[in-house]
């Protein structure tokens, strides 16, 4: 570890104090030329983990999609991108009004912070639109929708035809 009169820079880069002794316990690493760096750096420090333990505030997400059984999801029409799913209050709100079948076809959700506008639903033929407002120009963007599924036992997604 960091011994008294050592820098935190001058053990990380090789410099100042202790020269060549280890900083963190880890091995030198070659570096550009007259630097050297110390401990290990075989793994990244950031980056998604396969086995990586969800959080809290996932574990109480999934258990809400689990709940619902059957979610909404979304994405901007005519495009490759990934399905994203509604908010949980915005899914309760399209599980409520969709039992009205007069109501399908015309559904206003809530905020979604992906979407920044006004969002309208139709159930019926799995299309929806979010209509923006930027520098004092309308936009409107048509959505895709579908239904799809969780899975609890293996936490995923599948998509109902």
């Amino acid at each position: 570890m960091l011994r008294r009169g050592l820098s935190l820079l001058g053990g990380l880069f090789g410099g100042g104090g202790g020269g060549g002794q280890e900083f963190m316990g880890g091995p030198p690493a070659t570096g550009p030329p007259g630097m050297q760096f110390r401990g290990n750096f075989s793994e990244p420090m950031q980056g998604p983990s396969v086995n990586r333990p969800r959080s809290k505030k996932e574990d109480k997400l999934a258990r809400e999609y689990q709940k619902l059984g059957q979610f909404w999801v979304w994405r901007i029409a005519d495009t490759e991108d990934k399905f994203q799913s509604f908010n949980i209050a915005n899914q309760k709100l399209i599980r409520r009004k969709g039992e009205n079948p007069e109501a399908r076809n015309r559904i206003m959700l809530g905020k979604e912070k992906a979407l920044k506008g006004d969002i309208m639903v139709d159930l019926n033929q799995f299309r929806g639109g979010c209509l923006t407002t930027s520098r004092g120009k309308n936009e409107f963007l048509p959505l895709d929708i579908k239904l799809e599924t969780f899975d609890a036992v293996n936490n995923i997604y599948n998509i109902r035809p």
